[in-house]
């Protein structure tokens, strides 16, 4: 059975062939010993084959005057007794080949998987967010994975953060925990400029108490609420708040029906809505305004 692609093989899996090396019997065996004493081993293996008249011997290793370790009758030949100075042989034998031969196989089937026989297409595993297909030597649980049909997924330190869609968009992944998904962009002016951020949030069956859709930055947030919900009523808020402070809706406006009643508040450092009924998406837009360095 081929190593790859679970580890790779060594010499101990592949085998050494040596050409002309021989030595002889100190003492004679019977057909069961497992300890091989010879005049010498200098040049051999450490770990291989030997032959000794008809029979093939395997050792595991060797010390100056021994093959150690050994399977009698190896290579389905026969085990047997010999001689004082019967020749010991360093031979390629029939599992030299065989073992390369498997690994050969198990390389050409990987390459095969991946790329396609007559083609030039890489194919990587899907691969999840905790062992993405594409990652790196050093952080193994950062990447890229494909989490569904046609779409790619980002993981940061073995969760999924970002998801790429069929239609294009962008999408942060959804914590079902707090019914929210967060939008990636993010942009910081660095000093004592502004951070521009998009944030999103699904509540659904009429979630009524109050759900995250803002992360606050310790400052000052302006945000534009932009809302649908199942009934196809739309509305739009501009809403100010204060890191674990205040909130205030500065404008509030039905574009479309009449959506039901939203109520917005501030825990530290999240700013919340709720909303009197209705399944419903609500998007924001916005930044924050900070002062000092």
């Amino acid at each position: 059975m081929a190593i790859y692609p679970t580890s790779t093989a060594g010499d101990s899996d592949l085998y050494i062939a040596k050409n002309g090396l021989s030595t002889v019997l100190s003492s004679s065996v019977d057909n069961i010993v497992t300890t091989i004493p010879v005049t010498s081993t200098t040049g051999f293996p450490s770990v291989g084959y030997v032959v000794i008249d008809s029979e093939v011997i395997k050792y595991t290793s060797t010390n100056a005057t021994n093959f150690l370790g050994c399977t009698r009758g190896a290579d389905g030949t026969s085990a047997s007794s010999h001689t004082t100075n019967a020749l010991v042989k360093a031979a390629a034998v029939a599992d030299h080949h065989n073992a390369l031969k498997e690994e050969v196989k198990a390389i050409e089937q990987n390459l095969s998987d991946r790329i396609g026989l007559g083609s030039t297409q890489l194919k990587a595993i899907n691969g999840t967010a905790g062992a993405p297909a594409y990652s790196f030597a050093s952080d193994l649980n950062t990447g890229l994975y494909c989490s569904a049909t046609d779409q790619i997924t980002v993981s940061l330190g073995g969760t999924g953060r970002w998801n790429f869609v069929p239609g294009g968009q962008l999408y942060g992944v959804m914590d079902t925990s707090n019914d929210t998904q967060y939008s990636p962009l993010s942009m910081w002016a660095g000093g004592s400029g502004n951070s521009n951020v998009m944030h999103s949030i699904y509540h659904t069956n009429g979630v009524t108490t109050a759900k995250k859709i803002w992360a606050m930055t310790q400052y000052f947030e302006f945000v534009c609420v932009h809302g649908t919900d199942g009934s196809g009523n739309v509305f739009d808020d501009i809403v100010t708040a204060s890191y674990g402070g205040t909130v205030s809706v500065v404008n509030s406006h039905s574009a479309n029906g009449s959506p039901s009643a939203r109520t917005y508040s501030v825990a530290t450092a999240d700013l919340r809505v709720a909303m009197a009924s209705g399944t419903y998406k609500v998007t924001c837009y916005g930044f924050n305004i900070r002062s000092g360095s």
